[in-house]
Order: structure tokens, then C-alpha cells, then sequence
């Protein structure tokens, strides 16, 4: 499994559901490869995974806005998983705030960083696994795509376009 944003909170969390469930193989993506939010326990948990026996953890420096290092990754991770095993699944969990109101001109400043760690980054990795037999393809959406929320103009964007992205692969089979 490669969970992206997987050394902060939800991907780090995701991991260890993913263990409880069952995998064997979890492949953690950060564009700094070392956990963020320093203090919330965050280091534990990375270490408890590590040191779990019944599991391969690998942490990986990637930048899934970049479409060439999308490319680049999953060839990585198809090879450590070897032909027959193959990438599981995809857990989306990473993403920038940058709240700023649309009047006065702040939303432009902070939208391309939003829009490539949620949106674009989603689409890069729907697209380079459509040769996957995944068995799950998780994005980590809000509820601000569909109601909106103060400041926040390029998140809600962004979370609509997971949204549709998830319901043209459902439709898709």
C-alpha cells in the first residue's frame, strides 16, 4: 500500500489501520520523508510500524504534485513489491491549508500549492495506476467541497475534485 502525506497524522494513522487489517507492505511518501506536527506522538507511532516484524515499512521522499516523480515512484514501488504482489492500494492523504479570502487577491497566492497537494497529485496517481489491479483507491475528501467555508476557496476546489475523480472511478468499475 502507499499512502502519500504518510508520515503526518492521517497517513500515519491510515498505516496503522492498514496493519490491523492485514498489510504486510506499507510504502509512507513525503515530499521531506520525516513526520511532521513534531510533538503529537507521531514518532512513536512511525516507530511502532517499524519495528513491527510482520511488516515492511518504507519511507520515501516524493513529491506527488510532480507528475514525473509520480511516475518515477511507482516504478520504485512496483519493483520493491515484485511483479506478482504488485501496488495493493492507494491511500491519498496528503495536502496543504492556505486559507485566504478570494477579495483582496490572497486565495491566488496559496491556491497552486493546495491544488497540487490534493487535486493534482490525486489525478497524477488515478492516472499513473490505471495499470494496477488496485484493491482500494482512497482520498481523503471534506465536506467543504459541497458547502463551502470562509477562506478556504482552493480547498474546496480541490475536495471537489477528489470527489468527482472518485465517482468517475467507481463508474468506471
Amino acid at each position: 500500500f502507499v499512502i502519500t502525506g504518510g508520515l503526518g497524522a492521517i497517513g500515519l494513522l491510515s498505516a496503522k489501520v492498514l496493519v490491523s487489517l492485514g498489510a504486510k507492505r506499507l510504502v509512507l511518501l513525503s515530499r521531506s520523508a520525516r513526520v511532521s506536527n513534531e510533538g503529537q506522538g507521531l514518532e512513536k507511532l512511525l516507530e511502532e510500524l517499524q519495528e513491527n516484524a510482520d511488516i515492511s515499512v518504507h519511507v520515501m521522499k516524493c513529491d506527488v504534485s510532480k507528475e514525473e516523480a509520480v511516475v518515477s515512484m511507482l516504478s520504485e514501488v512496483r519493483a520493491l513489491c515484485g511483479e506478482s504482489e504488485g501496488i495493493d492500494g492507494i491511500i491519498h492523504s496528503a495536502g496543504v491549508l492556505r486559507d485566504a479570502t478570494i477579495r483582496g487577491g490572497g486565495a491566488a497566492s496559496g491556491f497552486e500549492d493546495v491544488w497540487s497537494a490534493k487535486a493534482l497529485s490525486a489525478y497524477w496517481l488515478h492516472k499513473h495506476t490505471a495499470v494496477d489491479s488496485l484493491k482500494l483507491f482512497v482520498v481523503y475528501s471534506s465536506i467543504v467541497a459541497a458547502v463551502g467555508n470562509i477562506g478556504q476557496s482552493a480547498y474546496s476546489a480541490s475536495n471537489a475534485l477528489l470527489d468527482e475523480l472518485v465517482e468517475s472511478r467507481v463508474k468506471g468499475g
